[in-house]
């Protein structure tokens, strides 16, 4: 609601009080509501990078992602091993149709932050207005658990589509639904980062790395930069601290 009437009875007369949020909004401030700030996390995700044939799955589906008209554009459904890569997938179908993805997490608001329900709302109208598409995160969190039906029906009718993360039991939303299920890198592009990461002579003294483990990129590089950290590790070391 934009504006409230302080006494229906008196329209004409009654004084009007507009939205805080509403406010900063026509004055050009982006200044998230603070009733739902902690559930809410602007993607600026232009830094994750996804590999060659993980760009190729998500770009499959971007004519249809932007072609499908709004009120009618599928939910779609991430999954895979890689949260960063995940992020990524949803900052290449956000930036398509929007300028980008609005990440927000409902559990963080239940309890104790009352109605979850007009939170929800504030949510949606957040996006809007900061022209993002959101990503939901975390709707199996415990604090949500009695609240599949009311998740539903809110996924339901988002206008603009939206993206999340994980499926809670009862969770059965009226609204085609797409299944994107990002993989790890192959494994050439997994030795490629081995080699990368630790400055090895070629993608060949990287590629035993690889085939010992099918590890997501983010994974990779956070065990390599461990190894970094310590000179004394080996190659052979980078193996043991993947298990």
């Amino acid at each position: 609601r934009i504006l409230e009437v302080q006494q229906p009875t008196a329209l004409l007369t009654s004084p009007l009080t507009v939205d805080e949020r509403i406010l900063h909004y026509t004055m050009g401030l982006q200044a998230p509501d603070e009733r739902i700030a902690a559930a809410l996390e602007a993607d600026e995700a232009e830094t994750v990078l996804l590999s060659p044939s993980q760009e190729t799955q998500v770009t499959r589906l971007l004519p249809a992602w932007k072609a499908a008209a709004p009120a009618v554009r599928p939910l779609v459904r991430l999954e895979g091993r890689d949260p960063y890569a995940l992020l990524g997938a949803a900052h290449m179908l956000g930036s398509t149709v929007a300028g980008g993805v609005l990440r927000c997490r409902p559990a963080n608001l239940v309890p104790p932050a009352g109605d979850l329900e007009d939170a929800l709302r504030l949510m949606e109208r957040e996006a809007l207005l900061q022209n993002r598409l959101l990503l939901v995160e975390g709707l199996d969190a415990a604090p949500l658990a009695e609240k599949a039906d009311l998740l539903s029906l809110w996924v339901e009718n988002l206008s603009g589509g939206a993206m999340i993360t994980a499926i809670p039991s009862g969770f059965q939303p009226r609204r085609p639904e797409w299944v994107l299920r990002l993989g790890t890198p192959t494994r050439e592009e997994q030795a490629a980062l081995w080699q990368t990461e630790l400055v090895l002579a070629s993608p060949m003294a990287a590629a035993p790395l690889a085939e010992a483990y099918d590890l997501p990129a983010e994974t990779i590089r956070r065990i390599c930069a461990s190894v970094r950290l310590d000179a004394t590790l080996s190659a052979a070391a980078v193996v043991a601290r993947a298990e």
